[in-house]
């Protein structure tokens, strides 16, 4: 039998070890960092009068790029 805990087995008072804390608290901050770029370019390029359709383009070519 594994010892591995189902989800059965683990009950929400059992604490997250702290490895999964920090890859939580790292995801946590990547996303809103990630976030952040995409609130600031989408503002800048509206700023600057460009239509939305090519703001989505330019992001959707960015995300090609950078995945």
């Amino acid at each position: 039998m594994s010892d591995k805990p189902t989800p059965s087995s683990i009950s929400p008072a059992d604490p997250i070890p702290a490895d999964r804390t920090c890859q939580l608290n790292t995801l946590i901050g990547l996303s809103e960092k990630f976030g952040d770029s995409l609130s600031n370019a989408f503002a800048k390029n509206i700023a600057e009068g460009k239509k939305f359709d090519n703001v989505i383009k330019s992001v959707r070519q960015s995300l090609v790029e950078t995945g």
